[in-house]
């Protein structure tokens, strides 16, 4: 009778326990599907976040390019407007050197000094023989009007007003007058 009473005790046992397991495997599954559900939601929610930031992010570039872009073409085009001022306040500083010059080694009589030739050869004028030339020149002009020495310093010191369709800079006299420099450092007044 033990042995019925133990055998009758295992079978109910084992049949607990296999009935517990079911309802817990139950309980698991339908607990797991409700994850399953939060997890594909989560997916799906991240995966919808990663595509917008991406989306933002490419946007974002587009209009960064594009205002590099147009930074780029602005300061070439700004570099572009300096160099030509650059270049034309060079050639106006050239026409104007080469007047001053000119009139600086000028000796009485309105011809070349011929200290002056000798520098030019040398390619070097120092500003003391520059200093020294105008003023023995300026000390040295006659004073009758029939010997009047024209000098092309007059020429810079009149106001630039506008330049012409060639590039020239035209130049406003004291009476009104408009003219630009020649090559050679003469006026040549405009109608």
């Amino acid at each position: 009778m033990k042995k019925i009473t133990v055998i009758l005790l295992l079978m109910f046992g084992t049949f607990s326990i296999s009935i517990a397991q079911t309802t817990s495997s139950k309980a698991k599954t339908s607990i797991s599907k409700q994850d399953k559900a939060a997890i594909a939601a989560k997916k799906k929610a991240d995966k919808e976040a990663k595509a917008l930031a991406k989306k933002n992010a490419k946007e974002a570039k587009a209009k960064t390019s594009t205002a590099d872009k147009k930074a780029a073409a602005d300061k070439k085009k700004a570099d572009k407007e300096a160099k030509a001022l650059a270049k034309k306040q060079a050639k106006e500083s050239k026409v104007t050197t080469a007047s001053n010059t000119t009139a600086a080694h000028l000796n009485k009589n309105g011809t070349p000094d011929k200290r002056f030739k000798e520098n030019k050869k040398s390619k070097t004028t120092s500003p003391e023989q520059t200093q020294a030339a105008s003023t023995e020149t300026s000390n040295t002009q006659p004073k009758s009007s029939s010997h009047i020495v024209h000098t092309n310093t007059a020429k810079t010191a009149d106001k630039a007003i506008s330049t012409d369709s060639k590039g020239r800079t035209i130049y406003q006299g004291p009476r009104g007058g408009k003219y630009y420099l020649t090559k050679s450092g003469n006026k040549e007044y405009v109608k």
